[in-house]
């Protein structure tokens, strides 16, 4: 099945069902993917508008990057079914020769890498698009800042969301310099990400998700006071 140009209803009741795909690697690659479109949502609501002349530059910049970002996004939401169906088809071959074995472990090395490149791949698109998103803070169109927060807010959970998917099918790969250099590349993408929703929580584009509680109020005068 081909979600990408399927209507959305078919997509979300083969999801909810119990079925091995569509899974959490294809809803994790969506909703970066819709990060990106808003992104581009905001720069076009920015491009043309006399009152944020200044902002221009930068608006065409990270849509022209966020183009990009989002077709391959689109692509993996059936990319990713499409190799955990490796991973299945290679587990149902024959091992009854050590011919078959060897081929069978060889088909199952290949897929086990496919399930796992395809969300590192979705990573590295959110990376870029948290980036693209990141030049726009403070420089588009006020009345759409929300729509902005939103792009980040979905690229950064399409992002984890994906890094769970790696690290469920990192084991699986028994080249372990490769296995080294998928780790340490993953780390780095989730920092990057935990830098840009910083800068876009200082630049107040997220609301205030934990309000203070009576008791962080009491807590903070006895602090002062010297009492805690």
């Amino acid at each position: 099945m081909k979600y990408l140009n399927e209507k959305l209803q078919i997509y979300l009741e083969d999801l909810r069902v119990k079925k091995p795909t569509p899974g959490g690697g294809a809803v994790a690659a969506l909703i970066a993917a819709q990060g990106a479109a808003l992104t581009m949502m905001t720069a076009e609501f920015t491009i043309g508008n006399e009152k944020y002349k200044e902002f221009e530059e930068r608006c065409i910049g990270a849509r022209a990057n966020s183009s990009y970002i989002y077709m391959n996004l689109c692509m993996a939401i059936d990319q990713d079914a499409e190799a955990y169906n490796m991973v299945v088809e290679a587990r149902k071959l024959p091992q009854n020769t050590e011919e078959e074995i060897m081929i069978r472990n060889q088909k199952l090395e290949e897929a086990n890498l496919a399930a796992t490149m395809v969300p590192f791949k979705v990573m590295r698109l959110c990376r870029e698009g948290l980036n693209a998103a990141s030049f726009m803070i403070g420089y588009c169109n006020p009345n759409i800042q929300s729509d902005l927060s939103i792009a980040i807010l979905s690229l950064a959970a399409g992002l984890r969301a994906s890094w769970m998917n790696v690290l469920v099918n990192l084991p699986s790969l028994k080249n372990e310099t490769q296995r080294e250099m998928i780790q340490k590349e993953g780390e780095e993408i989730l920092r990057f990400a935990n830098k840009i929703e910083k800068q876009a929580q200082e630049q107040n584009l997220f609301p205030d998700f934990a309000p203070e509680s009576e008791e962080d109020k009491v807590q903070e005068i006895l602090r002062k006071a010297g009492l805690s």
